[in-house]
């Protein structure tokens, strides 16, 4: 199967600023950040999805059944499994969103519908340094926080957008460490592992790199 991701782009685009580490442990994706990107076993992920059951969400296999839990999750990629449920809307005005959040407004067909193209964030959102203002810094660490979600933890089937509803919720770093992103996570991964395991598909978006991790 063909694994959807972004997260080497993201390493190599978005700059790796010791001023961002208290702002993502703050709001939980510090651990997700530190996870170094690595090749993924296209092979080996095809075998499991293969052994999926939708009826339990659990991997069938000879010794019996097993799954990835909400414990692996916060274990092996570091997101937060307590707190108040990932949701947000879709009917918001996301260019405005996107100038009070990001200090641009994307133009053009970077945004189709309630998602953005991932590489708008790449080539609008400036990097930082030790002289950058606080504003500054943390529009820097939404835009990372949103390639990580659009490219390792919710990646979209195309690999080039990202579903702005997750911005709003990141306005606020303190409360946005109060979300269970872990489950959110999880939830979305048992989803596209249902979708994988039909006949004919021939490609998966999730946390992928949470199966590889887990196997």
């Amino acid at each position: 199967m063909r694994v959807r991701r972004r997260r080497g782009v993201v390493d190599r685009t978005m700059q790796y600023h010791s001023r961002m580490i208290p702002y993502l442990c703050s709001n939980g994706f510090y651990g997700i950040s530190r996870v170094a990107f690595f090749s993924l076993d296209w092979a080996l992920i095809t075998a499991f999805v293969e052994r999926w059951r939708p009826e339990t969400h659990t991997f069938h296999m000879h010794c019996g059944e097993c799954t990835i839990t909400l414990q692996d999750v916060q274990v092996q990629i570091g997101l937060p499994i307590e707190g108040m449920p990932v949701t947000g809307t879709t009917d918001a005005y996301y260019a405005d969103v996107c100038e009070r959040l990001l200090g641009r407004t994307p133009g053009g067909d970077d945004i189709v519908g309630c998602k953005l193209k991932v590489d708008w964030l790449e080539r609008n959102v400036p990097a930082i340094d030790d002289e950058s203002d606080e504003e500054s810094v943390q529009r820097y660490i939404r835009s990372y926080i949103l390639q990580l979600i659009g490219g390792c933890l919710f990646v979209d089937k195309s690999n080039r957008f990202v579903h702005l509803m997750f911005l709003p919720l990141l306005e606020d770093f303190q409360v946005a460490g109060q979300y269970s992103w872990g489950s959110a996570c999880l939830a979305y991964l048992y989803r596209e592992l249902c979708r994988g395991s039909r006949a004919g598909a021939h490609e998966v978006a999730c946390a992928s790199i949470l199966v590889q991790l887990w196997a």
